[in-house]
Order: structure tokens, then C-alpha cells, then sequence
């Protein structure tokens, strides 16, 4: 943000499924980080905002939270709002992203951190922090991380990431092996985020297929060759449901779907769509 004054709103979470809470926040479309508590004594989220006026009205709405989000765990401690310069915000938020070592092979490090791998095996990603979901940091994008490298024989495969953000998952995928590799997302910025994160891993455009598309059809569908023998999606379940049947017609008989960001209490409508 390219301004004088950043206007936080930052939340303490205390609800008794933090995905749920994520899930809800999420629905605001508004940028926003979560945080561990280095002390492992809790998890924040904050909204950056560029007026007060923005922070003061999401700051109100967060205080009343709808019932149906109460009634699958939601709850939130406190809510403050604070400020940053805008100078101080370049290297403010830096602190706030390490290198991550999301298992014993792969290893994600923002562009500002330098990193020698410990093996020949080890996996180096660099992805910076941006607008666009994915940089290791989620529990749901180190679980599709950890499921992916997971996969047996990946240089006999394709791969594809639906709703690529940042493009974690795919450049991932290739890094590790697989024979090809698309992704797609319906958010043009989030596709110029992941084009970027190719270059910066030395990716060649030739070797990671990225474009606009949608499941639902509003825009053109993806010209990626499938079907694919793993699809993944980070995305949130009422999208995985309602768009199950074209989820299914892009997987190859006996394929394998890495879905996250399922709520417990949405397993089981998940699990009845995809019968």
C-alpha cells in the first residue's frame, strides 16, 4: 500500500475452530494476515485498511457476529484498531515471515532472507507475501504442500491447482517433479501474482501453464490438456461443492482430488456431493 497512514484492524481469536473463523473473515474480501502468537498462546488476524473510516465500520461488524458463524465455533476477544506509517510498512510487516520449513523436504523463504539447503533433496520455494493467498504460512496450504509431495510417481503425472493464488501449489508441483503442471484462477491479480512467483523461482513460462478461468463457466474455461491425475483446491467448501461435478470431470478415473479448507461440520456434505 502505497500510502501515508495503514489503518489496522487486528482481531484475537478465540474460537474453538480457527478455520471456521478464517472462513468468515475470508468472506469480507478484504485483505487481511493471520498470525500465530510466537508463545503459541493464540492466533490474531488483521485487516489493512487505507482510511479510518473502513477500519471503524469492519471493526463494528466483526463485534456482532451472525449466528449461524456462532453456532460452528466463532468467537472473537478483542478487537483494536491501530495504525502503521506508511514508511514504516515496507519492513514493519517483514518480521512476520521467516523462513518456513513446511516438511523435511521443502522449505519456503521470502526474497529478503537468504537460505542454504541442508540436503541435496530439500526443496527451496521463494514466495514474498502479497495480495494473493499462499505463502506456506495456512495450515490449509501446508497440508496441500504435504499431500502433494505425497504423491507417488509424479514424473509420470499432470497437476493441476484450481484457484492458484499465489501459484504456491503449482510451482511446488513442478519443483517436486511432476510431469506437467497447470493452474488457474478467476482473480486476473492473483494470476499476475503467480506469473511473478514463476520468475522469481526461474520457472519458464513454457513449463507451468497459468490462466484465467473459472469452474462455474463465467469465464472461459481453462484450455489446460486434462483430465489431470491430481487436482488440487485451497479454496473455501461452498465453492468445492457447488462446482463438484466439474471438479470431477477434470480428475482421471482413479485420480486424486486434494481439497482443503473444509469445516468439520461440512465433511460430510462434502463427502455425499462427490458420491
Amino acid at each position: 500500500m502505497d500510502v501515508e497512514t495503514i489503518y489496522c484492524c487486528e482481531i484475537s481469536d478465540v474460537s474453538g475452530d480457527p478455520e471456521a473463523s478464517i472462513e468468515y473473515l475470508s468472506s469480507f474480501e478484504m485483505p487481511f494476515s493471520t498470525f500465530t502468537n510466537a508463545d503459541g498462546g493464540g492466533i490474531r488476524h488483521v485487516f489493512y485498511l487505507e482510511d479510518l473510516c473502513s477500519s471503524e465500520s469492519i471493526s463494528s461488524i466483526l463485534a456482532d457476529i451472525p449466528d449461524y458463524w456462532k453456532s460452528i465455533g466463532v468467537r472473537f476477544d478483542t478487537i483494536n484498531l491501530t495504525t502503521i506509517a506508511g514508511k514504516d510498512w515496507a519492513e514493519a510487516w517483514k518480521q512476520h515471515f521467516p523462513v518456513q520449513h513446511v516438511s523435511e523436504k521443502l522449505v519456503v523463504r521470502p526474497g529478503w532472507l537468504e537460505y542454504t539447503p541442508r540436503s541435496d533433496d530439500e526443496i527451496v520455494l521463494r514466495l514474498d507475501p502479497g495480495m494473493s493467498f499462499g505463502t506456506g504460512r495456512h495450515e490449509t496450504t501446508r497440508f496441500c504442500l504435504r499431500m502433494i509431495e505425497s504423491v507417488p510417481d509424479k514424473d509420470t503425472k499432470n497437476f493441476l491447482d484450481i484457484g492458484c493464488g499465489s501459484g504456491i501449489l503449482a510451482i511446488a508441483a513442478l519443483k517436486m517433479g511432476f510431469a506437467a503442471v497447470s493452474a488457474f484462477d478467476n482473480d486476473p491479480a492473483c494470476v499476475q501474482c503467480a506469473v511473478q512467483n514463476m520468475r522469481d523461482n526461474r520457472i519458464d513460462p513454457a513449463e507451468l501453464e497459468v490462466g484465467l478461468a473459472e469452474l462455474s463457466g463465467e469465464l472461459p474455461p481453462p484450455t489446460f490438456s486434462g483430465p489431470f491425475d491430481v487436482v488440487a483446491m485451497n479454496v473455501l467448501s461452498s465453492v468445492v461443492i457447488k462446482n463438484i461435478r466439474t471438479l470431477m470431470a477434470l480428475l482421471k478415473p482413479g485420480g486424486s482430488a486434494i481439497l482443503a479448507g473444509i469445516l468439520g461440520n461440512e465433511f460430510q456434505a462434502l463427502r455425499s456431493a462427490m458420491e
